[in-house]
């Protein structure tokens, strides 16, 4: 039994139905091409319906991976904002910090120039600092030796002031006793002027009584007899004796 080769023409249309010369062609075939057809139009609309599936799924999909796509890409770009003002601050406080360096490295670099100029005008004055703290050293001999002179000036005259002092005080000592003795003096000056006062009297009384005696042995009056007395107490007095006698003096007078 011999099978008849299908024509070279397609069988079905575009969209899987036959077609009339398909048609045509079907009843010389139809025991062997109709159980074919018909499983290729099943597993064409079995394809068909798994294409569309496959198509509303990636529809689906598609809708879904654009919303987190445009979501993803929202919350990147502001992670991406922030990231990037972020970096601007941080890019600012570098600008701000090299700047702040630029600065500190001139500041560095005229501090340096500073300490070089230091250290060259230390470098000339060290011969000078070395003489004059030689000089300095001197002096520091110099007045330590000053100082054990005057310390030992200073102990001698610690001795001289106790020495000082206990002559002080015997001169004290004397002077009391000079004012005792003045005191002493001054008590016997008045007991001798008292004395002499007393020697005074006595003796004008004795002169009074021996010139009345005198006078009367002569024989002048009373009159003459006072006169005489009268002269020979103030001869007496002022330290005068008279050469002349009472006897010369009453003749002169007569």
């Amino acid at each position: 039994m011999k099978f008849s080769e299908p024509p070279e023409t397609p069988i079905h249309q575009k969209d899987g139905t036959p077609s009339q010369r398909d048609k045509s062609i079907l009843p010389q075939t139809i025991d062997f091409v109709e159980p074919e057809a018909d499983h290729r139009m099943r597993h064409q609309r079995f394809i068909r319906q798994q294409l569309h599936e496959l198509e509303v799924k990636q529809s689906v999909m598609k809708r879904q991976l654009s919303e987190l796509h445009g979501h993803r890409l929202a919350d990147r770009l502001r992670s991406v904002e922030i990231e990037q003002r972020r970096l601007a601050s941080a890019s600012f406080n570098v600008s701000r910090q090299i700047a702040g360096l630029d600065k500190l490295h001139g500041s560095m670099l005229e501090l340096l120039e500073d300490v070089e100029a230091i250290q060259g005008k230390f470098e000339k004055t060290v011969p000078d600092m070395r003489r004059e703290i030689a000089k300095v050293e001197f002096g520091v001999a110099q007045a330590a030796s000053e100082q054990g002179l005057v310390r030992e000036e200073v102990h001698n005259a610690a001795k001289s002031i106790q020495a000082m002092a206990v002559s002080v005080s015997a001169l004290q000592e004397e002077r009391d006793t000079v004012k005792r003795l003045q005191g002493e003096v001054r008590q016997l000056k008045d007991e001798l002027a008292r004395i002499r006062s007393a020697s005074v009297l006595h003796r004008e009384m004795a002169h009074n009584r021996l010139e009345k005696v005198s006078c009367f042995n002569i024989g002048g009056t009373s009159g003459q007899c006072l006169v005489q007395r009268s002269f020979m107490v103030v001869s007496w007095l002022f330290g005068t004796h008279s050469h002349y006698m009472p006897e010369t003096f009453f003749m002169k007078g007569n």
